[in-house]
Order: C-alpha cells, then sequence, then structure tokens
C-alpha cells in the first residue's frame, strides 16, 4: 500500500474524479459559495445522489468541494466537505489522498474537516467517524471508494453525509459549551487550538527537528487513559509520546504525559522502551522542576515568528 504522489499520476486521477462526478450531474450554473469570503464557482447537482459539487485548482491543490441538497442561485451556500489532492508529491496539510492498495486506487481522507474551525477538525472527525479506515506508516485514513468501483459515487456522497452528520453533532456540543462562557473566553480558546493545531501539524512534518531518528507511529494514538497528540518511534524503535500544549505547560502536563507513557508500556510497548516529550512555548516552575525527577521526560520549547509581506 503506497500513496500516489506522481504528477502525472494523480493529474490524471483527479480528472477521472471529475468526469465521474460530472456525467452525474444533471444541472450546472454559477454559485457563490464561503471560504472566508464569497467565491464564484461553478457547480453541479446531481438530484440522484443529492449533492452538489464544484472543482478547481487552489496554489498547491486541486479543489473538489461537495455540499448536501440543490445548492442555492441566491446568496451564499455551505460546503460540507472539500477532498482535495496535492498537484505532486506527499502534501498532510491536505486532506484527499490517492490510495493505491492491491491494485486498486482508493479515493482517500484524512480526517481533517474543519476549514480552519477549532471546534469541528481532526480529533472530532475520528471520534465519530464509522466508515472504513486504512492505515499507513501509523497514519490513518478514511476510505471514501475505490475510484474504479461501480458503487464509487454511492460512496462519494455517503462521506459527504458522514461528515455533514459529524459536524451537525459537533455544532450541538459547541454551541452548549459556548452559551456557558463569555464571548472573550470563546475568542481566547479559539486562538489556543488554532496554535496547538498548527504546532501539531509542524511537529508531524518535521519530526527530526525534535529528535534525530524519530518516525511517526501515528497521531491521535487512542489508549486507555486518553488520546496521544503524536506517538513516534525513535532509532532504537523504542516509543516516544509528544504531547503539544499551547502557550505555557504547567504542571498538569507532567502528570497526563506520564499517563500516557504508562498506558503505552502496558499496552504496546512489549519491552521497548518508553520517553516523553512535552512541547510548549514556555513552562511553569512546578513542571520544570517535577520533570528533574523524571529523566525519561523532556521539554522542548517552540517559538512563534511572523513574516510580513507588501501585496
Amino acid at each position: 500500500m503506497e500513496i500516489v504522489s506522481d504528477e502525472k499520476k494523480i493529474s490524471s486521477l483527479q480528472r477521472k474524479f471529475k468526469e465521474k462526478l460530472e456525467k452525474m450531474a444533471i444541472w450546472s450554473n454559477q454559485i457563490t459559495v464561503w471560504v472566508g469570503e464569497n467565491v464564484v464557482v461553478k457547480a453541479y447537482y446531481s438530484s440522484e445522489l443529492g449533492i452538489w459539487f464544484a472543482f478547481g485548482e487552489v496554489k498547491n491543490r486541486y479543489w473538489n468541494i461537495f455540499g448536501l441538497g440543490r445548492p442555492k442561485l441566491t446568496g451564499s451556500n455551505s460546503i460540507v466537505v472539500e477532498i482535495n489532492f496535492p498537484f505532486k508529491g506527499i502534501d498532510r496539510r491536505i486532506a484527499g489522498v490517492f490510495l493505491k492498495d492491491n491494485g486498486r486506487i482508493l479515493v482517500c481522507h484524512r480526517g481533517r474537516i474543519g476549514g480552519g474551525r477549532p471546534d469541528v477538525g481532526y480529533r472530532t472527525f475520528w471520534d465519530e467517524y464509522k466508515g472504513e479506515t486504512k492505515t499507513l506508516n501509523g497514519e490513518r485514513f478514511a476510505v471514501i471508494g475505490d475510484i474504479d468501483s461501480n458503487d464509487f459515487l454511492e460512496r462519494v456522497k455517503d462521506f459527504v453525509v458522514e461528515v455533514n452528520r459529524i459536524k451537525n453533532i459537533t455544532m450541538e456540543i459547541s454551541g452548549k459549551i459556548r452559551e456557558e462562557i463569555s464571548e472573550e473566553e470563546i475568542e481566547e480558546g479559539e486562538f489556543v487550538l488554532t496554535i496547538e493545531r498548527d504546532v501539531q501539524n509542524y511537529v508531524v512534518n518535521n519530526l527530526e527537528s525534535l529528535e534525530k531518528g524519530l518516525k511517526i507511529y501515528q497521531t491521535e494514538y487512542l489508549t486507555g487513559v486518553g488520546r496521544i497528540d503524536i506517538l513516534a518511534v525513535d532509532k532504537n524503535s523504542d516509543f516516544v509520546v509528544i504531547e503539544i500544549k499551547a502557550g505555557i505547560a504547567d504542571i498538569s502536563a507532567f502528570g497526563q504525559i506520564s499517563s500516557y507513557m504508562g498506558a503505552v508500556q502496558k499496552e504496546l510497548a512489549k519491552g521497548k522502551k518508553v520517553h516523553g516529550i512535552i512541547v510548549a512555548n514556555e513552562f511553569d516552575e512546578k513542571l520544570k522542576t517535577a520533570v528533574l525527577s523524571n529523566p525519561s521526560i523532556f521539554l522542548k520549547k517552540y517559538k512563534v515568528t511572523c513574516q510580513f509581506e507588501d501585496m
């Protein structure tokens, strides 16, 4: 099993993906969609599938967007999910992927469905997703379908419906939480979650910047005591638990990572060693003192920098 990374092959598969969907359409028209701002796109609608879709190319990826029902010709339409593919190579920031598996080409999704919203994202998707999955090199994929199978378009529709279900659940939960906290607290919490997600994505793609020889075992690894942000293996094939904290990590992070390390030792390690790394922008004094008692836990500080360009 491998990810298709060749530029010409991805282009050919994107074309097949697009053409299969277009053939199901009974209607096409210009509509407006919201992507942080209103954008006009040519959309297609399939009454048989009950979904609309549109295609384009944005920066480094093929842009494939989907929504439920017949789109509105006036006003803005909400996108349920994007199934985007990189023009070439492997880019974990782009959710869609073509996976080659025993001669089949599977259209898959990494589960990042939030579009930048902190309350709809990777963790929520995998907590709620009920469909078929594949795992490759520790990375988990939702299988949408075999692009050459007879039921492929039905599988695409099912995936759109499933993502919509997950987003609705999340919005209900988020709405209840937001009623109990102030607007100021929401904005601060959203910022923290966004930073944490961005740092985690950076670490996943630059593991050796933490420790030479590290390789991903699995992100969002679920143990009996909670979900580990990143579980990796080092050059000796020992396990490394990585916990990401936005801003200041306090003493609670010590207990959290210790319990995760214990769970990995109990459930997975089979005699292998386990050590932990807490990644944060700053560490309080109690945490720095606590790690002195456990030489298997390390602290790594990240720095956030901004660059500005004239437009």
